[in-house]
Formats: structure tokens, sequence, C-alpha cells
């Protein structure tokens, strides 16, 4: 794979970097479009942000990856880190040989701080939560181009209530814009791609920020194979722009309660859905449904009015919850819900989706059985989940064969696999 043709022009809108990717799918245009901010200078010198957005892409398709400009030292060393994590959730990836043309000048970092912001419950804590001195954001950034259902009436309106909540907590919203989603759709679940991709975006805005804080998606107990993580997009820091991906100690029922405990004014604003276009949620999907038993949990679903003011119960029932993290996402909700009333209520029904997505029924393991037998699913087993879905589902299934099975679910070659070791010892001291 080849990214060249590397630019930086000033717009009305804004700053646009682009450069073209080409390589065995085709070829495209990346366009990163970054609005100015008052008293900041992009910078121009560093190709880190196209870096970052091709190397999955890269190993999917089994390429190496040129950049055809300077890339910073600090990102070209970190994504040696990234690719070994690709490569080791995914035993197909290879790790690809990474060159440029050489290392970018050192630059000053810029002076602002910004938070991804999507109005989700992670993005909605990071936004508020206390920071040490020193580490205070600045801005927001709201990214358009990374929800692909979005009507541009609803982005219009994603965009305004994105603005509005800056407002309330006081921090002014900026809105890039991007196609880095073209890289990967149809070739693998935006869920492996996502944490790269902002990591790109983050590295675009060189010169406005000098750090950028990406919201977590896991909880210290949670951490498995997933496309944002700790262990991925602070490697990709360049050496002026910092990455963080922000505490992992809050899971997703305790950043709820957390926003109704300190700023239930936001509750009215929080959009967890991307299951329709819209720019409030539907009430039936599993995100929907997690999140509104959280706040059932913390008695402040009627603050939060884009969410519909009763949890359909037969939804939740009907529902399989994938992946063990999305199950320990239901554990959490059932806990706190207690069995008192209806809360007690939504609990019992958490717990026979998750009883059922363990122990279907006569019915569902006949038609699993079907399936199997037809070449539908490649293991019969109730809890068995598609390894194709992407790094967590491939882990899970991975975790669930050597628990009730205690092999591998991919084979063990006959003959000797050299282990993934991308890292070299120093030479002996003579």
């Amino acid at each position: 794979m080849i990214v060249d043709r590397i630019s930086v022009t000033e717009t009305d809108d804004g700053w646009l970097r682009t450069a073209r990717v080409s390589g065995r799918s085709g070829e495209l245009m990346l366009e990163f479009l970054v609005p100015q901010i008052d008293g900041a200078t992009l910078h121009t010198g560093d190709a880190a942000a196209f870096l970052a957005a091709t190397l999955l892409p890269a190993m999917l398709g089994g390429e190496d990856l040129h950049v055809d400009a300077p890339v910073s030292a600090a990102t070209l060393a970190g994504c040696r880190e990234v690719v070994t994590a690709f490569a080791r959730w995914d035993h197909r990836l290879r790790p690809p040989v990474v060159t440029t043309t050489g290392p970018a000048d050192d630059r000053p970092p810029g002076e602002g701080t910004g938070c991804c912001f999507s109005r989700g419950a992670d993005s909605m804590v990071s936004a508020v939560v206390e920071r040490p001195p020193g580490t205070a954001l600045t801005h927001l950034v709201h990214v358009v181009g990374l929800e692909p259902v979005h009507s541009p009436a609803t982005l219009a309106e994603e965009v305004r209530l994105a603005r509005h909540v800056g407002e309330l907590v006081g921090l002014p919203v900026v809105v890039p814009r991007t196609n880095v989603r073209l890289l990967t759709d149809g070739r693998c679940d935006w869920a492996d791609a996502h944490g790269a991709a902002l990591a790109a975006l983050a590295l675009a805005t060189d010169g406005l920020f000098g750090r950028v804080v990406i919201p977590s998606t896991q909880a210290v107990d949670e951490i498995v194979p997933f496309g944002s993580s700790p262990v991925l997009e602070p490697h990709l820091s360049s050496g002026s722009v910092t990455i963080s991906h922000d505490s992992v100690s809050l899971d997703r029922v305790g950043k709820v309660w957390m926003l109704a405990r300190d700023r239930p004014d936001l509750l009215p604003h929080l959009k967890v859905c991307w299951a329709e276009d819209r720019p409030d949620n539907c009430g039936r999907c599993g995100k929907c449904l997690l999140t509104m038993c959280a706040l059932q949990a913390a008695d402040a679903l009627r603050l939060a009015t884009g969410f519909p003011d009763r949890i359909p119960l037969e939804e939740i029932r009907r529902l399989r919850p994938a992946p063990v993290q999305s199950r320990q996402h239901w554990v959490a909700a059932a806990r706190a819900l207690g069995s008192d009333g209806e809360r007690g209520s939504t609990r019992l029904a958490i717990l026979e989706a998750l009883h059922r997505a363990a122990r279907p029924g006569p019915r569902e393991r006949a038609l699993q059985w079907w399936e199997f037998l037809r070449g539908r699913r490649t293991d019969p087993a109730p809890s068995w989940k598609d390894p194709e879905r992407g790094f967590e589902w491939r882990h899970h299934t991975e975790m669930l064969s050597l628990l009730q099975r205690g092999r591998p679910d991919r084979p063990i070659s006959p003959d000797a696999e050299e282990p993934l070791v991308l890292a070299r010892a120093r030479p002996r001291a003579d």
C-alpha cells in the first residue's frame, strides 16, 4: 500500500489534509478537514495521520506500507506495538514493513487539549470528569463522517446538539470531517478500526492540539481485544501530539451513574444509538437498552428525555449478549438494579437474556445444530460467536474453546510455528 500525493490546503472551512491511498483493493483520496482555531496554526510537515489511518487497511490487504512523506519518529516507533496487537488479535494479519521518506522535523506541541465527543456515555463523562492540574480540556472534538447511516439533516442536528452540550460544560466544540471509514468499510468491522481512525484524526490536528483524549470504552476488568484500547491509540502519538486513551476506572453503568449524580443536566442530551438515522435514541437496540437499564438503576431514566420513558422488557429478553465484554456490561446493570419493584423486573429480564444466550432453549439449539450441519457456522456450541465479526468476537470464541474443550479454536499445525517476535535484543557488549 502506498500513501502519496500528500498535501495541505487552506479552505474557507479550515485546513484540508489529503493523500492518495493506493493498494490491492483500489485507490481513494483520504481526507481530513480540520477547522481553524484562533491563535493556532496547523503543522504541515508530518504525515503521521495518514500512517495511523492506513496501518490496519494495509494489514487487511496483506500489504507492506510506504508513506511518501516524513513521519514523526515517535509514531513510526510506536506503530510496531499497534501492528503487533492487530496481528496477535487476528492471526491472519501480517505485520507490514512500514517505510517513510524519513523523520519529520520536531515541532512544538499545540496549546490546546481536545477530547473526541459524540454525546455517548463514554465521551460525556470524558467531557466533564475532574482532571489533574495542567490537563484540563480546552475543546470538544465532534467528528463528522464516522456515522454512515446519518442523513444530512441528522448530521446537522448532531452538530447543533454537540455544540449545545459544549455550552453546558463550558467548552467550545470543533467539528472536523473525514472520509477515513472508506478505508475499512466492507473489509472489517468498524469496531476493529475506529480507535486507529480517531488517532489519525487526532494527529491531523497537529499544531492546534498538543494532546487529544479518546474516551475509553472498556473498564479495567473488561479489557479484551478491541479496536479502541489503551494498548493501541497512545502508541500512535507523535512528537507534538500526545494521544491519551482516557481512564478505564469506570464501566458503562458507572459512567451513567456518575452523570446522573453529578451532571443530571446533561442526561437529556445523551446519545448512544447508532442503529437508526436519528439524533436521539431508538430505545430498542442493545446499546439503548443497556443505557436505559443503567439510567433506571440510577433513578434517572425520566431525566434522559432522548430515550423512551419505559424499558421494553420483552426487547431485553430477546437479546442474546454476544462476546464476554457485552455480557459483563449486562451483569453490571443487573447488579446495580437490585430486586425490588420495576428495577427487579428489569433485572430478571436481563438475567433471562444472559441465561438464554449461554443456554438456549431446545428450538434455538436445534436451529444452531441445523446451521452447523449446513455449514453456516463452524461450531454448534450455544455460546459460539462468529470470529469473522472482529477482534472481540474472535477472542470470545478462542477463550470459549479453551475453557469448554481444552483446545484452541484455531487448529494447531503439525509443523512448528514461529512465534510473532518483532523486538530485537541489544547486541552483546564485548
